[in-house]
């Protein structure tokens, strides 16, 4: 590839064909890369699913003047979604079959109740723009046949975790009706539904999935 790099793995009895890309979602170059690379092994994306993301813990004003935190964040989980869409979107114009976007928002994108304690003005904005995005978007791409929808996980098990205290995992668990953090699988689960024939007719529909953080944060 060239800016990346593909593995091909065989299929086994019963499974289907899987091709691992690594790719900087960042770098625009690395995004066409992994694009031309799945479609010329796969034939074409049926399905994107924006997922990756990242977060920073620190108050806005004790940023470096350069505010290094905030561009990383922005960078991936904003601009990082816009060129994947971006670049399949196209190619899945230029297919002519259609397909589906979703986009994995957060409820941090409706809601900045932890905001006092866990400062990620990064992370909030964006995931509010990766909102926006898929609304906005999904106006745009109906016109082929492309629906766009999205995730706002709550509290979910992730690597995340890592930056938070036991402590303030276990207030999150507290503010939950089930005191049930979400897990990636339940996630991956509502993304499947969406791809399906019952969730056809979903389009530029944001749907939560945080265990009734919503209802009292």
């Amino acid at each position: 590839m060239g800016a990346g790099r593909a593995a091909e793995v065989a299929p086994r009895e019963g499974s289907g064909h899987h091709l691992f890309v690594e790719c900087d979602i960042r770098d625009m170059e690395m995004v066409r890369s992994a694009v031309e690379a799945v479609n010329s092994s796969l034939g074409g994306v049926d399905v994107l699913v924006n997922n990756a993301g990242v977060a920073a813990i620190k108050p806005f004003l004790d940023m470096d003047p350069d505010l290094p935190e905030w561009h990383r964040v922005v960078d991936v989980n904003l601009q990082g979604t816009v060129n994947m869409t971006y670049t399949v979107g196209k190619a899945m114009r230029h297919g002519g079959e259609g397909g589906l976007t979703i986009n994995i928002s957060s409820v941090g994108a409706v809601r900045c109740s932890a905001s006092k304690e866990l400062h990620q003005v990064g992370y909030v904005a964006s995931k509010a723009a990766v909102k926006h995005l898929t609304t906005s978007r999904a106006i745009e791409f109906a016109e082929y046949g492309i629906r766009m929808n999205c995730v706002m996980p709550g509290p979910t098990h992730s690597k995340l975790d890592e930056q938070l205290t036991p402590d303030y995992r276990e207030k999150i668990a507290e503010g939950l009706l089930d005191r049930h953090r979400g897990e990636p699988l339940e996630i991956g689960a509502l993304c499947v539904f969406f791809a399906s024939a019952q969730g056809a007719h979903l389009n530029g529909d944001v749907m939560s999935h945080d265990g009734g953080f919503q209802c009292i944060n």
